[in-house]
C-alpha cells in the first residue's frame, strides 16, 4: 500500500527536486510516521509496544523515500545526457547576468553530482551512454542515507609553560625579567 499509494503521491515529479537537508529529514520523519502506522506496534512478551526504526528500515528493505528520489533523479539524468545536443545545449546553458550575493544556492547539478561520487562511479560519461549498465545503477539504488552524527571536536591541550615575570623598576629604567633563574637585563 506504501509503495503503491502513498509514495507515488508525496514523491510527484522528484526528478527535478533539489534536497536540502532539511527536506530530507522532513520526508524521512513522514515516512518513518507512516511506516509505524501502516505496520504497527509490535506484541512481546504480552507487551505491546512501537517498531523501531531499524525494525522498519528492514521491512522496507532498506528502500526509503530518499533513495527512491535520488534513483528517480539518476534516471531522469541519464535520460538527459542520451537526448540530441540541442537538448543539452539548453541543459548546459548559463545565464550571462551576475550572481547574487552570499553563498550559492545547491542546484540540481551538484545534487547529481553529489549521488554520482557517493555511487563512486568514475566514468559515468560512459555508464550514460549505455542505457542497460544506468538502468542498473538506478536499480542497484546503492544509497545507504544516515544522518551523520556530529563529531565532537576534541580540544587540544595546550602546553601552558608558567614563566615567573616580574618588573622591578630601576633607576634607570631598566626592566629585569626574571625567567626561571635567568636574569636578563633591557
Amino acid at each position: 500500500m506504501y509503495r503503491t499509494v502513498i509514495r507515488p503521491v508525496v514523491t510527484y515529479d522528484p526528478e527535478t527536486w533539489v534536497l536540502k537537508k532539511t527536506i530530507i529529514q522532513k520526508l524521512l520523519v513522514f515516512e518513518r510516521k507512516i511506516l509505524k502506522r501502516i505496520f504497527g506496534p509490535t506484541k512481546e512478551n504480552q507487551i505491546w509496544r512501537v517498531k523501531t526504526n531499524e525494525e522498519l528500515d528492514k521491512m522496507i528493505k532498506h528502500k526509503n523515500i530518499i533513495n527512491y528520489i535520488k534513483a528517480q533523479r539518476l534516471s531522469w539524468f541519464g535520460h538527459v545526457q542520451r537526448m540530441p545536443d540541442a537538448v543539452k545545449k539548453i541543459f548546459n546553458w548559463k545565464l550571462l547576468t551576475t550572481r547574487s550575493q552570499g553563498r550559492p544556492k545547491c542546484r540540481w547539478e551538484d545534487n547529481i553530482k553529489q549521488d554520482i561520487c557517493q555511487l563512486k562511479i568514475k566514468n559515468w560519461i560512459a555508464w550514460v551512454q549505455d542505457r542497460g549498465k544506468w538502468k542498473e545503477v538506478e536499480k542497484d539504488n546503492t544509497f545507504k542515507y544516515k544522518k551523520k552524527k556530529k563529531k565532537k571536536k576534541k580540544k587540544k591541550k595546550k602546553k601552558i609553560e608558567y614563566v615567573e615575570r616580574h618588573v622591578i623598576p630601576d633607576a634607570f629604567q631598566s626592566v629585569c625579567y626574571i625567567e626561571n633563574i635567568f636574569y636578563k637585563k633591557m
